[in-house]
């Protein structure tokens, strides 16, 4: 189970994007590339997912949101916040044609909930909490140097939110022994039933 829920959210989106666009990249990659040297541009286009920002993080009242009992012990599982954070999808291509053609399938890759805007996955390395990716906007990033270089690069801003959980675990009561005396209120011992 992880426990970094940023990095559960990341590795959600670079299998949801790996598996929705097949064939048409060749790689989605969990950070940035280290070198322009590290990019295999020759085939199909790469993508990079990155946490381009401070996470925000709202409190809630907690809220048992799961529970499991095993082995005489309970687990509950508390959402505590909600968790949202800034995505930075950068998508790398030797030529702007093969950047271009790839563009429509990684919008429509950002829709599975119609008729809800959005992106909805569930994290399966952070609790099963459920995530809300939303493609915010985004533009080229290209100079001069871009055609020469053979490097094109279209970067998507993305917001996530999920929810922020925290587990604790309780033993259970198997068994409970319990004596009960009564006594009549007038003290006659008669019990009227």
């Amino acid at each position: 189970m992880a426990i970094d829920p940023i990095a559960s959210l990341i590795d959600a989106l670079a299998t949801q994007l790996a598996t929705a666009l097949g064939s048409a990249v060749s790689e989605v990659r969990r950070g940035w590339p280290e070198s322009p040297t590290s990019l295999d541009l020759s085939g199909a286009p790469v993508i990079s997912i990155i946490a381009a920002g401070p996470e925000e993080r709202e409190a809630c009242a907690p809220r048992v949101v799961d529970s499991s009992t095993s082995s005489g012990v309970t687990t509950y599982t508390y959402r505590t916040a909600l968790l949202s954070v800034r995505l930075q999808v950068d998508v790398w291509a030797a030529y702007k044609a093969k950047l271009d053609a790839v563009l429509p399938a990684i919008r429509a890759a950002f829709t599975n909930a119609l008729p809800r805007a959005g992106l909805w996955l569930t994290q399966a390395d952070y609790y099963s909490r459920p995530i809300i990716f939303t493609l915010e906007g985004g533009a080229y990033d290209h100079d001069g140097d871009t055609a020469a270089s053979a490097e094109w690069r279209r970067t998507f801003e993305v917001s996530a939110e999920t929810d922020e959980v925290v587990q604790t675990t309780h033993p259970v009561l198997s068994q409970l022994d319990l004596e009960i005396t009564t006594q009549d209120p007038d003290g006659s011992g008669d019990v009227e039933e």
